[in-house]
């Protein structure tokens, strides 16, 4: 059998034919109509697409709609006439199955044909209308690189979330998180390298933090984020905050004690460790643990280089916030 593609596209709407095999008796392909342009599933209120699949070059058994030709879910087509078959896009089975198995958002149309081949139409995208309750990444973070003035769905959000970005310039762009609807989750904000920008979806909390910004002399500027998940990102703050105390040149003070920085980071550690090793706020870790002594209640204070003096929970929030281990104070509601 030889093996062969083409595809063409005519007339409003999205409708096209796509030849992938050929035999003695002739060429198999399949003619999509009726798919909307811009296709959304579920569709607006009112919507009813009706896909219409023609199979040409032989006789067809049945036809489904998949993600792809191996993939178990598939819905049935009905036929309507000898080799013409139909399915309402807007049926909650095909949403279902497109929402869970179409990382891709695009579909094909497959027909087995009455000799056992298989025929393949063209590939089907559409924008996914249903929000996850959740951003689903089996890692404990994911890289982005965006170039300016694109956009690029999340990891995890079947495409439903979308990361979008304006010009890179002076070291700065504006930066946006999109629904399936075009409505911001995340509202336009100026950001720069090491800025940590929070969202929620759902019950989840998430922080994208800008990890580089590249300007290009010949080429498009792009961006680098690194995604994780809230509490991820907490403890890995609260980790670099010690390791910034450890590194400080400075002498900590302690119900009248000198401790130098790495003995004042393990006393924080240990303190953590004892009373709420699950801890992940920077700010409740600050107040709670590294502001004052737990025996005598007062202040731990913080001596700086020149001389000057300052309790340590004012420090460590400055500190925190000059390292860009706080969030971007910018988020929506």
């Amino acid at each position: 059998m030889n093996q062969r593609r083409q595809s063409v596209g005519t007339g409003a709407g999205l409708v096209g034919w796509l030849l992938i095999s050929s035999t003695a008796l002739g060429q198999y392909s399949i003619r999509l109509s009726g798919v909307p342009d811009q296709l959304q599933l579920p569709p607006a209120e009112g919507g009813n697409p009706v896909l219409t699949a023609s199979v040409k070059g032989g006789q067809a058994r049945s036809a489904w709609l998949a993600c792809d030709r191996e993939s178990p879910r598939r819905a049935e087509l009905t036929r309507v006439d000898e080799n013409e078959f139909q399915i309402n896009l807007g049926s909650s089975e095909v949403t279902e199955i497109l929402s869970v198995g179409a990382p891709e958002h695009r579909f094909h149309i497959f027909a087995e044909m009455t000799d056992g081949s298989i025929v393949s139409s063209i590939a089907v995208r559409y924008l996914l209308r249903i929000a996850p309750q959740g951003l689903d990444f089996p890692w404990d973070r994911a890289t982005i690189t965006l170039r300016q003035r694109a956009s690029k769905a999340l990891p995890g959000s079947k495409g439903y979330w979308r990361l979008s970005l304006g010009d890179i310039t002076n070291g700065q762009v504006l930066l946006s998180i999109l629904d399936g609807e075009s409505q911001p989750l995340v509202d336009t904000l100026s950001v720069t390298t090491g800025d940590a920008v929070p969202f929620s979806i759902g019950q989840q909390d998430y922080v994208l933090v800008v990890e580089k910004l590249v300007n290009l002399i010949i080429g498009d500027d792009y961006g680098v984020f690194s995604l994780t998940s809230g509490r991820a990102w907490e403890e890995n703050s609260i980790e670099r905050l010690l390791d910034h105390v450890e590194a400080a040149d400075a002498i900590f003070i302690r119900n009248g004690q000198e401790l130098t920085p790495k003995e004042f980071a393990e006393l924080l550690r240990r303190k953590r460790d004892h009373f709420a090793p699950q801890m992940t706020d920077i700010e409740s870790f600050i107040e709670t643990f590294a502001s004052r002594s737990t025996e005598s209640g007062k202040p731990y204070l913080v001596k700086v280089e020149g001389g000057a003096t300052f309790e340590t929970g004012d420090w460590l929030r400055a500190l925190a916030a000059k390292t860009n281990l706080t969030k971007k104070p910018k988020r929506r509601d």
